[in-house]
């Protein structure tokens, strides 16, 4: 089986070099792909052009040159073979998704079905992106329309950089966000959320002076790391089960990940590993429909067990579940270590959470998006490239119909009721 990863404008492109630095670590490869030492290459992630030497199955887009060419002349410049860029950058949605976008997509496609060729089984895509960007979110879009109109049965996972809720550096990105939300719901199968913010609050609790992007895209390559690792086990959590596991219903597929490590302390691990969200949004009385678990190092079944079930007694919120989903875990256990600016850690944790907090993301970045179109700021940037007004009033209506799924289904009332789920069934 395997997954092909596509790295979406600046963001992505910049995440995507750290992430595959660590995952050619991970798997014993040198910048060139070759292998240092003995032992099985996991070819999910990675393409055997000839004897022993591997590059990455990967795909990078953007409408301007200037990320990807600082990757180009980086130490892994012969691990990424497959790329598509333009030479103007694209700040809106509507550039990324009318103008530039469109004028790219043939090309990017074209790259993306050359790597999608060289696969036995295709099992999934891995879609990393920021939706504040106008190539994240426009750029994001074409290619989900058309990886769902020609590979609807792949799964597509993406990593989405949300905007923060209290930093940033694009005024205009609640529009960039909300208007690329419609595309991710229809066209995503299962849409991994993290913010920047709570990924500094990470690095303040790991004691790390100084973050800078770098150390974020990190924390960020620890979500790809976990997603590969288990493809890596005996018995396999492929993308198509931390689906199965994590998504009740269709539109209801944006989660969130937690990822924590510890270098000899285990005790209280799950705790840890619940506090340590990449995302800000904490409701106090939400409740967790499901989640999968995948725990690396020396830590065992029993252990992790042991400490479920005695925080479970103490009735702990964070543990708290719907009623109608009694059995919501899955589980995996992993031998291999972590590794994190280049320290083996011996303990860590992954884990993606579906919970309503999800809900509370969306509704900081509507209200944001509801201060600037309340004065029509910075619109016309987008009529000149091709949108409509109505286009913004559809995609604000679709934003405020979303929330009202994830409250309906997930947080229940004061009195404790479930919620009505009867719509839902079809």
């Amino acid at each position: 089986m395997q997954v092909i990863q596509i790295h979406i404008g600046s963001a992505g492109i910049n995440i995507g070099d750290v992430s595959w630095d660590l995952l050619r670590k991970e798997s014993n490869l040198n910048h060139d792909g070759s292998r240092n030492q003995k032992g099985d290459v996991n070819q999910t992630f990675f393409h055997e052009i000839i004897n022993n030497r591997y590059t990455a199955r990967v795909v990078f887009l953007d409408t301007d040159d200037s990320p990807m060419n600082e990757i180009l002349q980086g130490n892994n410049k012969a691990f990424f073979q497959s790329y598509s860029i333009g030479k103007q950058s694209a700040s809106t949605y509507a550039r990324g998704y009318c103008t530039l976008g469109k004028q790219n997509l043939s090309n990017a496609m074209s790259v993306i079905n050359k790597q999608i060729e060289l696969c036995d089984k295709l099992d999934g895509f891995i879609i990393t992106h920021s939706i504040s960007g106008g190539v994240g979110s426009g750029l994001t879009s074409l290619i989900d329309e058309e990886l769902y109109n020609h590979y609807q049965k792949v799964p597509k996972v993406a990593i989405s950089v949300m905007p923060s809720p209290d930093i940033g550096n694009c005024v205009i990105a609640p529009y960039n966000a909300i208007l690329s939300l419609n595309k991710q719901i229809d066209h995503q199968d299962l849409t991994i959320c993290l913010d920047n913010q709570q990924l500094y609050k990470i690095c303040d609790n790991l004691d790390i002076e100084c973050p800078n992007y770098n150390t974020i895209n990190q924390l960020i390559a620890q979500v790809t790391s976990g997603l590969a690792i288990g493809y890596s086990q005996p018995k396999q959590m492929l993308l198509s089960d931390q689906i199965t596991n994590l998504i009740p219903y269709k539109r209801h597929h944006f989660v969130q990940p937690h990822v924590y490590f510890t270098q000899y302390n285990k005790d209280n691990f799950i705790k840890n590993l619940y506090q340590n969200s990449y995302s800000s949004f904490q409701k106090n009385n939400a409740k967790q429909i499901c989640k999968t678990m995948l725990f690396r190092g020396d830590i065992t079944y029993y252990e992790l067990f042991n400490q479920i079930y005695n925080q479970s007694n103490e009735n702990v919120q964070f543990l708290k579940q719907v009623d109608w989903s009694p059995t919501n875990s899955k589980i995996a256990v992993s031998e291999s270590k972590i590794l994190f600016q280049e320290q083996k850690i011996k303990n860590g944790g992954f884990m993606l959470q579906n919970s309503a907090n999800i809900a509370g993301q969306f509704e900081k970045v509507a209200n944001d998006f509801d201060k600037l179109f309340a004065k029509r700021s910075f619109v016309f940037r987008y009529y000149q490239d091709g949108m409509e007004e109505q286009e913004f009033f559809d995609s604000r209506e679709l934003t405020q119909a979303f929330i009202k799924d994830y409250e309906d289904l997930f947080v229940f009332d004061q009195n404790g009721d479930d919620p009505d789920l009867t719509e839902y069934y079809d």
